[in-house]
């Protein structure tokens, strides 16, 4: 199987991005995607920003299942606007793939409890979706958007969502993969909490760079795919392309 995480940057580079995932699409099973926003706007409405960015991403993937969690309605980025939007995670699964269940959850505040323009009180979520493979193995792929605020270090908001995160997974019977946007430096308590018993491996292949050169910062990791040991990893890589200021985070895997 093949899956791809990327945070798409509200589809800021929207050229680039669509046509990124429209020909990934013949060969991927599953998109995990982060800074997503979703509206039913009609395009006359919806002026330059791509808030339509889910509709637009799910035209070009027919062949998928797309299931889009929101944490803020009203958003776009540092402002607070008036306009129908969602803001949020998205992933699809290829049709053919028997996913047995759905589940999104919060790992730091709840939907729209953004207070007025303080991105400091901003939600964050994680969905998570079971699915079956050959022989009825049982995968759980959750997607994640981590606290943003910078620097990306230790906080006990950050700590906490780490615990959330782990707490929802401890008892699930199936191999795993945690990506996305975890928004945490590699060195920090938060992320060791998630790594504990699992394979870090943007870590195993020493990969030091996630925002590729649209991004400017000097700290250049952020995203991660951490997998259970019972996942065969049979290649792993992030393309240096610039659809978005994160780069995509390809994984070909078997369970």
């Amino acid at each position: 199987m093949r899956l791809i995480s990327l945070n798409i940057w509200g589809g800021t580079i929207f050229d680039d991005i669509i046509g990124f995932i429209k020909k990934e699409s013949d060969h991927t099973d599953i998109f995990c995607l982060q800074e997503v926003f979703s509206s039913q706007l009609s395009e006359s409405e919806l002026g330059e920003r791509r808030y339509n960015i889910f509709q637009e991403i799910k035209k070009q993937l027919p062949y998928f299942v797309g299931y889009f969690s929101p944490m803020q309605d009203g958003y776009d980025y540092k402002n607070r606007i008036s306009n129908h939007i969602s803001f949020g995670l998205a992933t699809f699964v290829r049709k053919e793939i028997k996913v047995k269940s759905f589940e999104d959850f919060f790992i730091f505040g709840e939907r729209n409890n953004m207070e007025g323009t303080n991105e400091k009180t901003l939600p964050y979520n994680a969905q998570c979706i079971k699915l079956f493979g050959d022989k009825e193995k049982k995968l759980i792929v959750c997607n994640i958007h981590g606290i943003s605020l910078w620097p990306k270090t230790d906080t006990p908001e950050r700590l906490r969502q780490s615990e959330i995160i782990i707490d929802f997974l401890k008892n699930k019977n199936a191999a795993k993969i945690l990506c996305g946007d975890f928004n945490l430096f590699p060195e920090t308590k938060s992320l060791k909490i998630l790594e504990n018993g699992m394979k870090n491996l943007i870590t195993e292949f020493n990969i030091k760079d996630t925002r590729g050169t649209v991004h400017k910062l000097d700290k250049h990791i952020s995203d991660y795919v951490i997998t259970s040991p019972d996942i065969t990893v049979q290649k792993f890589y992030l393309p240096d392309i610039a659809v978005s200021d994160h780069l995509p985070l390809v994984l070909d895997f078997s369970f």
